[in-house]
C-alpha cells in the first residue's frame, strides 16, 4: 500500500464514510476510489486531489499530510544520468525486490541512505 493510499483511506475513514458514500461526494466511481485506497493505481491528477481536499474537509495539516504522501508515492523512477554502475546495479536490486523487503533490509536501506558524504568509513 502506498503513502497515499493509505493517507486517503485514513482521511475517509476518519469522517465515518463508507467508500459508497466517499466516492459520490468526490465524484467517482467507487471502484477507482477502492483501487486509489489499494493502492492499485498511483496519486491521481490535482482535481481529483482537490476534490478530495472538499469532500473530505481537510484541515490544513491534512493537505499537507497528503501532499507528502503524493510525493512518496510515485510509482515509476528516473535513475539520474550521472548516477555510477554501483548505484544502477542497487536501484535494479531494489526495483527486483519491491515488494518483499523485510522490515530489516527496510531499516538497514533507511541508515544507510541517511548517511552523509562525511561520515562514510572506507
Amino acid at each position: 500500500m502506498s503513502p497515499f493510499a493509505q493517507k486517503l483511506k485514513e482521511y475517509r475513514e476518519l469522517r465515518k464514510l463508507r467508500q459508497n458514500e466517499a466516492s459520490i461526494a468526490i465524484g467517482c466511481e467507487q471502484s477507482y476510489l477502492s483501487a486509489l485506497e489499494n493502492g492499485c493505481k498511483g496519486p491521481p491528477k490535482e482535481d481529483f486531489i482537490k476534490r478530495v481536499i472538499r469532500a473530505y474537509q481537510l484541515t490544513d495539516s491534512e493537505i499537507d499530510e497528503l501532499r507528502h504522501a503524493i510525493e512518496n508515492s510515485r510509482k515509476r523512477f528516473v535513475l539520474s544520468s550521472k548516477a555510477s554502475i554501483d548505484e544502477y546495479e542497487i536501484w535494479n536490486k531494489l526495483e527486483d525486490q519491491a515488494g518483499r523487503l523485510q522490515p530489516r533490509q527496510i531499516a538497514l536501506l533507511k541508515i544507510a541512505l541517511e548517511l552523509g558524504q562525511d561520515n562514510i568509513i572506507y
